[in-house]
């Protein structure tokens, strides 16, 4: 850029020393690097040089190049730019990752470069900025690199040199200068690696004398610190209370407590308390937010175990608790003291304290490796006693870290605060990482301690930079019994000697080398793009990789990570790459050369992947990933679509106003002219049709047009909101067209005007150019449709229009006329309206009272004079006159009988030159049936005439859609016209949907989805497709604002009247949708293309089959892989076929649809379904709504709308997928998506089960939606296939319909039926539709049998329930009712008959149960307690006052009102009605009014048995063991083990009393009940389990074995069988690093595994231990016992008693 000479430095700049003006001396005449301590004064040589360099720009050349000021790290380029900012007057701008800045485009850096004399980024951004091309090294005038130490290997640094800079003309190549306090790495030759960074940088290295530093610089004293050993105190209580206190926490804990033992080595036990309890609070937080995230993100939850999230959450809040409430927190913790901390801290308190005497000018640095450390280190410092004078904070880095209180990240905002703070002596203390060691402008110190040793040379020389206090220390804390510390240091000061000693004997001229970088880059290890100069080496080759996968689709059973492989072979070793399913089949897998190091196996097969993937177009020539703003076709619409994108990225200022004003067009039936000497006219009669109706009548009234041509006969209907409809017919008279005369114009113009004027409150203008004119016809010849035009109009009462209004007082004997109602009279005062005459008051003047009273004003006098503001004296002697305001424009079908009365006085009244008839009646009608005239003849214009040069073929000029479609499809529903756009710009965003899928998929074949949805979605912005209706100047088409008399005017010629609209560009975008959906309607899909071609233009094609030829075009012939993958799924696909009903021409569609993008290495040759299911959520989404569209009676938008996303949300189309077994086909490799799979399906059988075993018991709802979220690949797949589909019967939608009424409409509808969406009175019944479609895949499982041995004794009153007395709880109160009439019964012996499972289910009379127990304080539901209690003749029905709009809702118990409530809404309606249900509900269950009977093979009977048996309290009630048979003796019986339905072999028989109800099971069942399990084998009879509420100890050997798969963990088959003695051991060998993982069954191995990792050892571990462990456990080798009282103790009980039959056998031993 041109820049405004000379750069001055700024005069608070200090004037620069004698030793930085000689290394300035020197950069000016070539490269250098200036080695210097770091306070030295580095930044203000480059800040000279920066002077220098652009002066000598501005003298030689026209536009000056900026210069770079490079950093390598992130703060220090806001901290680089302020400083040279305000050094100099450069214009200086920063850059970093965080700005966006590598996702800006060429031109935006371009124009950056122009703006700019000086740019300060990251070294990253640079090399970047070079490797895309955007500038070259010669565009750039100088190059600083800051903290040149690092330009080495494969540093940017050296990158940036090794392949830009060597690019270069010596003579165009830029300045080079670096600053470094030290130019070693490592532990390097000091010798060597100066002369390598020389030759990295093209450089001279250049020091300043220590003589002339010093007296400038102070330089600190360097010492050691020394501590004696380690600590050897005991870890801290905390952690053995979290080892034995953490439960289901352990294993998350178990980190935390390992890396505590190291602090309590390094640091003492007191500060590996404080790790652990900030570790445990952190943990808690952790927890939170994740159980957050996954109530608020549905993905989240799916293979969560929330239980056990649960569990682990409590122990952690319990444990957080304890820590955060024990006596010594509420004090803030207890103070540390030298007994409970290490030797090395207590030397670094020590040493601090020493300080205090001089606080007042103490500052100091402690440098730290780790972050813990510096986080432990200020909770000591803070804590001390001594040391309340420092002030102290933690510097850390932004980098990537745990994030939390004992791992913090900081952001560069806080980094700088934090510096702040220390510069204005707010902090005298920084605890920091390296991170302060370099670059940070910091404030001298005059102590710095190294905590953790003295690094590198170059850690060393930087950190003791910042000592430079006067006086200060630079102290290294050393270990007495291990002084590695301390011998570093000694090696370090001797290198530093040896460098200087370097440094100072280099001059200009000796030992001059030739650039050499020590990153050698072959031109076969670059790749560059010519056309644009970008380049990418073979050291960036795997960020590259790494970037183009991580802009591929996401998904969260995907890792779009790439995998690299590196085999070894005979000379080295071979790299390999495999990308994501979404990359090109043919980059995938990519193998690189032979290598002697694995790291650079792995480049070469990065890099040899980067080249694949630009010669495929995935990388763009700029070597970015592509990306919809840099793509370059040639099809119109995607450019479209390319355009928008990229202004959608653009900055804006401000937001763009999205409505305008356009007025109504004048169509060109209408266009013409009346300013002639004679105007050719034509005329056409308006008939209407009032509702029941049998003709049209003829009106007074005729349009009259000057058109080329008469108005079209047209009959039409104006549907009105409330229900009623006027028809009306348009009948043009036959004969020529009329001429007529300017004065003839003049009369009909000056009639039309004062009609309006007198109907409408606008400013109806006169003498307009009007498009057309309302004339009055002669009541004679109205009724005739043959009668000339001239002979038709009424000229008398036209011309009668053109006279003056004359004052009623001068018109002789005006108000003692008897036909007085028949004129029109106008007020000059009141309002200045029309009225219409009613009768003379002649008893009334205007002082009397008011005829019909009035509060406000005594005479109509005083009105006129208060409220009107007359300012005239009115007459006294002169009646008043009774009117009525003339009708609003009425929108109903009949003018309203009453209309508003007004009283007027005569003085002020003028006669209008109207007769009163024509402002009465229909005549209300004609602004309605004008705008209506004018609409049609629009979509008349619009479907004839808009596209005649689209095309030769007439068919193709028209639009397919009606007429009277083509207007709805124009009227907004802003408008309140019932037939409006809605419906059908839902229809035509469907089928819009496809079109645009379809242009995107068939044209760019290579496109992943990812790139398809974006540009999808940028075609389909309304912004989108309003600018393509403002190409067609659509607005002039559209009505889009109510008819209002104040601001309508009848319309204009030149698109002038009619109503100002405020467009806005989705009401714009949606007429485009419906006239599309309206032209879908009425020409099917050919139609619908045609309109999508002519509307939105570009490269549509409105013949699909050419899209077929396009696929076919870039198709590409199956590998050997794909094509056996295809024969592999081969059966697969024909059960696909069978269950769909579709016969695939082409299988690997549905091979491709079968595939998940997590199936790389079993399909690697085979796309993923991601294209299919974006082809196949366009096409249902169109068939599903062309379905509702068409269904009669026509479903309302939002009926529509609403039904449409509950059938294609993924959660529905998981359930339908899942019915015909999609999900279980989908190929794919991720265990977790195949457990959430597993999961959503088990909860789906489990859903349709119980409606299907009894209809009658399903509750009206879409069950699905209750289910826990499903896996969003479940839906996919059904999407996927249906694309399959579309795609292989050549875009046949037909076919996808097929298969979409065959697997989702025809086995599902009845569910939308019954759940009150629809209002179809031909849905099948719920019972019809469960037999004739079933949902579950399969047989039922069977029912167990069962009988009742509790029956309702005959004399028990009807309150009682058998066989216990006690409280009966009020299920509405929660409270114990005590009914004094309850009486012990016996227990009945009669068995009821046992009856097969697949016969009948099991029932119970419903009185032999009580009611079921609701919590007090809650308000239950009357569905839930009904479902509770087993009744099912529930009804509700919910009514709405149509004048007060009150909600009225009544529930109904076997036909009889129980409860009703009366709210403003239906929610308030319904809770008032459920309170007042509750109440009464008990009650009426307890008398016997319900003779429903629960079935027990359903959900809510199995909870009832579980209340009866599993979760009771138990009882040793002697009258009712007394009344039960005594049991047989017969000697115990053995029987092979077998596996019941729970998974488990658990046997015999369980005796269960309930004497109380039981507030955690909701319920209050009492009762005694004998559960004997018959379907397996029984076990001893000494099993009689007693179920207490507290603890019950009971031997193992009791209690059969808990079966267990071989998926199954040992640990959890110990806690189901009680074993408490299960340990484990796992070693690693450190020669084979294989591990050798072993169980241990009190204390005996029983099984143990081996294999290159602990889970694969384990794993083989766990099988071969559930193989022995159960036959110990059979023979007695187990002595636990398990406590009832536990979890799993119940769950063992519920094992032995809820899944159970309910019978007791004589024969069977107990």
């Amino acid at each position: 850029m041109t820049v405004d000479p000379p750069v001055e430095l700024q005069n608070s700049l200090v004037s620069p020393r004698s030793y930085q003006l000689d290394l300035l001396s020197r950069a000016k005449k070539g490269n250098v690097v200036a080695v210097l301590d770091t306070g030295s004064g580095k930044t203000l040589i480059s800040v000279l040089l920066i002077k220098h360099v652009l002066q000598d720009e501005h003298n030689k050349r026209v536009y000056s190049r900026p210069c770079i000021f490079l950093v390598p790290l992130v703060p220090l380029v806001l901290q680089q730019e302020a400083y040279i900012r305000n050094s100099c007057t450069a214009k200086v701008r920063h850059y970093y990752g965080a700005m966006g800045v590598d996702s800006w485009p060429a031109e935006r850096w371009t124009e950056a470069f122009k703006e700019a004399d000086v740019m300060v980024m990251t070294a990253d951004i640079f090399k970047l900025l070079l490797n895309r091309g955007y500038f070259t090294m010669e565009d750039v005038s100088l190059v600083i690199f800051d903290e040149a130490h690092h330009a080495r290997k494969n540093h940017s640094y050296n990158q940036i040199m090794s392949l830009h800079y060597t690019r270069c003309a010596e003579n165009q190549r830029p300045k080079i200068f670096g600053m470094t306090a030290s130019p070693t790495f490592a532990k390097e030759d000091s010798k060597k690696s100066i002369e390598q960074l020389e030759r990295n940088l093209d450089c001279k290295a250049f020091t300043a004398p220590p003589e002339a530093v010093a007296a400038h610089v102070s330089k600190a004293q360097e010492e050691v610190l020394w501590y004696h050993g380690t600590s050897n105190a005991d870890p801290p209580g905390t952690y053995f209370l979290l080892w034995h206190a953490a439960g289901a926490a352990l294993p998350l804990l178990k980190p935390l407590l390992k890396a505590s033992l190291e602090v309590c080595a390094t640091l003492g036990p007191w500060c590996a308390e404080r790790s652990l309890e900030q570790g445990v609070v952190d943990a808690a937080l952790k927890l939170a937010a994740q159980r957050f995230q996954r109530q608020h993100n549905a993905h989240l939850q799916i293979g969560v175990d929330e239980q056990e999230q649960l569990r682990i959450a409590e122990s952690v809040a319990n444990l957080k608790n304890y820590i955060t409430t024990s006596p010594h927190a509420a004090k803030g913790g207890i103070t540390p003291h030298f007994g409970c901390i290490s030797p090395k801290v207590g030397a670094l308190v020590k040493l601090l304290q020493s300080y205090r005497e001089d606080a007042e000018g103490f500052c100091a640095i402690i440098f730290v490796e780790k972050r813990s450390t510096a986080k432990i280190l200020s909770e000591v410092v803070d804590r001390f006693p001594g040391l309340d004078f420092v002030k102290h904070a933690v510097l850390v880095g932004h980098g990537s870290g745990g994030g939390n209180a004992l791992d913090p990240n900081m952001t560069i905002p806080q980094q700088h605060a934090i510096v702040e703070k220390f510069k204005s002596g707010q902090l005298n203390v920084l605890i920091a990482t390296k991170v302060a060691e370099e670059g940070l402008d910091i404030r001298t110190c005059m102590l710095v301690i190294r905590f953790d040793g003295g690094g590198t040379l170059t850690n060393f020389i930087q950190s003791r930079g910042r000592a430079r206090h006067a006086n200060s220390r630079f102290i290294i804390l050393a270990d007495k019994l291990n002084p590695i510390a301390a011998i570093d240091l000694v090696g370090l000061k001797q290198e530093e000697i040896l460098m200087r000693d370097e440094l100072r004997g280099r001059d200009e001229d000796e030992n001059d080398q030739l650039f050499d970088s020590q990153l050698v880059l072959t031109p076969e290890m670059v790749l560059t793009v010519e056309s644009t100069g970008a380049s990418l080496t073979i050291y960036e080759s795997i960020g590259a990789v790494f970037q183009y996968c991580n802009s591929l689709p996401q998904d969260t059973y995907v890792d779009t990570k790439p995998v690299f492989q590196v085999v070894q072979c005979a000379g080295g070793f071979v790299g390999s790459v495999t990308l994501p399913m979404a990359a090109p089949i043919s980059t995938r897998f990519i193998e690189g050369r032979l290598c002697g190091r694995t790291r650079d196996a792995k480049r070469w097969a990065a890099f040899e992947a980067a080249k694949r993937l630009h010669a495929a177009g995935e990388l763009d020539d700029r070597l970015k990933p592509l990306r919809l703003t840099t793509v370059t076709v040639n099809d119109e619409v995607i450019n479209e679509a390319i355009t928008l994108a990229r202004h959608a990225k653009e900055p804006t200022t401000a937001k763009k106003n999205a409505v305008q004003d356009f007025r109504m067009g004048t169509p060109r039936a209408l266009a013409g002219t009346w300013n002639k000497s004679l105007t050719r006219a034509w005329l056409a009669k308006i008939k209407i049709r009032v509702p029941g109706g049998d003709e049209y009548q003829s009106t007074e009234f005729g349009i009259l047009t000057t058109g080329e041509k008469p108005l079209p006969e047209d009959i039409f209907s104006i549907k009105f909101a409330e229900g009623a409809v006027l028809d009306i017919s348009i009948v043009p008279l036959p004969g020529p067209c009329m001429v007529l005369d300017v004065d003839q114009v003049a009369t009909v113009k000056r009639f039309h005007e004062m009609l309006f004027k007198g109907m409408l409150r606008s400013q109806v203008p006169d003498e307009a150019d009007w498009a057309l004119i309302i004339v009055p016809l002669r009541q004679c010849t109205v009724t005739a449709d043959d009668t000339l035009a001239e002979s038709v109009i009424d000229w008398d009462v036209a011309n009668a229009a053109r006279k003056e209004m004359i004052p009623v007082l001068e018109v002789p004997d005006f108000l003692d006329k008897p036909n007085i109602d028949h004129f029109v009279l106008y007020d000059r005062i009141h309002y200045r309206r029309v009225y219409l005459v009613d009768k003379v008051l002649n008893q009334h003047t205007p002082t009397s009272n008011f005829p019909t009273g009035n509060e406000k004003f005594s005479n109509l006098a005083s009105y006129y004079k208060v409220r009107l503001g007359c300012k005239e004296d009115i007459l006294v002697n002169q009646p008043i006159i009774e009117a009525r305001v003339l009708p609003y424009i009425t929108q109903g079908a009949r003018e309203a009988e009453t209309m508003h009365a007004a009283f007027l006085i005569p003085q002020f009244c003028m006669v209008y030159p109207l007769p009163a008839r024509l402002l009465r009646g229909h005549a209300l009608h004609l602004p309605a049936v004008i705008q209506h005239v004018q609409l049609r003849l629009l979509a008349m214009e619009l479907k004839y005439e808009s596209f005649c040069n689209s095309g030769t073929d007439e068919e193709w000029r028209v639009l397919a859609g009606t007429v009277d479609d083509l207007q709805s499809a124009l009227t907004a529903p802003v408008t309140q016209s019932v037939d409006n756009y809605e419906r059908f710009e839902t229809y035509g965003d469907s089928f819009l949907k496809v079109h645009q899928t379809l242009h995107l998929f068939a044209s760019q074949p290579k496109w992943h989805e990812g790139l398809l949805s974006e540009a999808r979605n940028h075609l389909e912005r309304n912004s989108a497709l309003r600018s393509r209706a403002f190409n067609l100047k659509l607005e002039r088409f559209i009505s889009g604002t109510p008819l209002s008399r104040k601001a309508w005017i009848p319309p204009l010629q030149n698109d002038g009247g009619g109503l100002v609209q405020r467009l806005s560009d989705k009401m714009v975008a949606d007429v485009v949708e419906a006239l599309i959906g309206a032209c879908v309607y009425t020409g099917g899909n050919v139609g619908g293309a045609k309109a999508v071609k002519k509307i939105l233009g570009g490269s549509y094609e409105f013949d699909w089959t050419v899209y077929k030829q396009m696929l076919l075009q870039g198709q590409q012939e199956p590998t050997a892989a794909a094509k056996a993958f295809c024969e592999f799924r081969s059966s697969v696909i024909r059960e696909v076929e069978e269950s769909i009903g579709y016969h695939f021409r082409t299988p690997q569609l549905a091979v491709e649809a079968l595939t998940h993008a997590s199936a790389l290495q079993l399909a690697s040759e085979v796309n993923s379904y991601q294209r299919l299911e974006f082809l196949g959520d366009a096409v249902l989404g169109f068939v599903v709504t062309r379905f509702f569209f068409n269904l009669k009676p026509a479903l309302n938008p939002g009926d529509l709308t609403q039904l449409r996303s509950e059938l294609v949300n993924n959660q529905f189309l998981s359930c339908v997928a899942w019915r015909i077994q999609l999900p279980k086909m989908l190929e794919h490799m991720d265990s977790g998506l195949a457990s959430a799979i597993a999961t959503f399906g088990s909860l789906f059988d489990a859903a349709v089960e119980a409606p299907r075993l009894n209809p009658d018991q399903h509750e009206k709802n879409l069950f699905w939606t209750s289910l826990a979220a499903s896996p969003k690949a479940a839906g996919d797949v059904y999407e996927a296939m249906l694309g399959a589909v579309f795609l292989d019967s050549d875009f046949d939608v037909e076919a996808v319909w097929r298969v979409v009424e065959k697997t989702m409409i025809d086995p599902w509808w009845h569910f939308f039926a019954a759940s009150g969406l629809t209002k179809l009175a031909a849905a099948a019944p719920i019972a019809t539709a469960l037999q004739s479609a079933p949902l579950t895949v399969g047989a039922p499982p069977p029912l167990a049998e069962a009988t009742f041995s509790d029956a309702l004794a005959p004399s028990a009153p009807a309150s009682t329930v058998s066989g216990i007395s006690g409280p009966v709880v009020s299920k509405a109160t929660g409270s114990d009712a005590l009914t004094p009439e309850i009486t012990k019964s016996t227990i009945s012996s009669n068995l009821a008959p046992v009856v097969p499972a697949a016969l009948r289910s099991p029932v119970l009379p419903q009185l032999s149960l009580p009611l079921a127990y609701k919590v007090p304080g809650e308000l239950q539901q009357v569905s839930e307690w009904a479902a509770m209690n087993g009744c099912r003749d529930i009804n509700n029905r919910c009514e709405q006052d149509p004048v007060t709009l009150a909600f009225t809702f009544t529930f109904l118990f076997h036909g009889r009102e129980v409860g009703q409530g009366r709210g403003p809404s239906k929610k308030v309606a319904k809770r008032l009605a459920t309170v007042q249900s509750m109440t009464v509900l008990p009650q009426l269950l307890a008398a016997g009014k319900c003779t429903c009977q629960v079935d027990f093979s359903t959900k809510v009977g199995k909870r009832r048995m579980l209340e009866q048996a599993a979760l009771t309290l138990s009882s040793s009630d002697a009258t009712l063991q007394s009344a039960r048979p005594p049991l047989p003796e017969s000697p115990p019986l053995s029987y092979p083990p077998q596996t019941g339905p729970n998974g488990s072999d658990v046997l015999g028989s369980v005796t269960v009393q309930r004497i109380a109800h039981n507030p955690v099971t909701r319920s209050d069942v009492p009762g005694t009940v004998t559960i004997q399990r018959t379907s397996v084998a029984p076990i001893s009879p000494q099993t009689v389990v007693q179920v207490v509420g507290g603890s019950s100890p009971l031997p193992q050997s009791s209690l059969p074995l808990a079966s267990g798969t071989l998926a199954q963990e040992v640990s959890n088959w110990a806690q189901m069988n009680g074993c408490k003695e299960i340990d484990t051991r796992c070693k690693q060998d450190p020669r084979t690093l294989a591990f050798t993982f072993t169980f241990l069954f009190h204390g005996r191995e029983v099984g143990s595994g081996q294999g290159p990792s602990k889970k694969v050892a384990k794993r083989l571990a766990t099988t071969k231990s559930l193989e022995v462990l159960p036959r110990l456990l059979a023979a007695g080798e187990c002595t636990c016992q398990i406590d009832l009282g536990t979890k799993s103790g119940k769950r063992r009980i519920r094992e032995q008693a809820a899944f159970a039959q309910f019978s007791y056998n004589n024969d069977m031993p107990d």
